[in-house]
């Protein structure tokens, strides 16, 4: 019989870009890769197993310039910033 099979947990949150929208700078989050033991019932324990047991990436990475980050970022009024083209160009805040 085999026993359970590894699974990647549920992602972190996103790291905060120290300067949003700068297309120099990029942000990560984390998963672990887990196996579940017990019966399946609540309260089930996890066990953190190595990453490469787990297929695909443990880490994400995404541009502090992308468009989620620089739509979310707080507005200061009078400056200008650049980001890259595929991005939407040039924003003006």
């Amino acid at each position: 019989m085999l026993g359970p099979c590894p699974e990647w947990g549920e992602w972190g949150a996103w790291n905060e870009c120290t300067t949003p929208c700068n297309p120099f700078e990029s942000r990560k989050r984390h998963r672990q890769c887990t196996i579940r033991l017990g019966d399946g019932a609540s309260g089930d324990e996890e066990l953190e197993v190595a990453k490469e047991a787990c297929e695909g990436l443990a880490v994400e990475h995404d541009s502090c310039a992308s468009e989620k980050v620089c739509n979310s970022a707080p507005v200061v009024a009078g400056v200008k910033v650049h980001v890259k083209a595929d991005t939407g160009g040039e924003r003006i805040f």
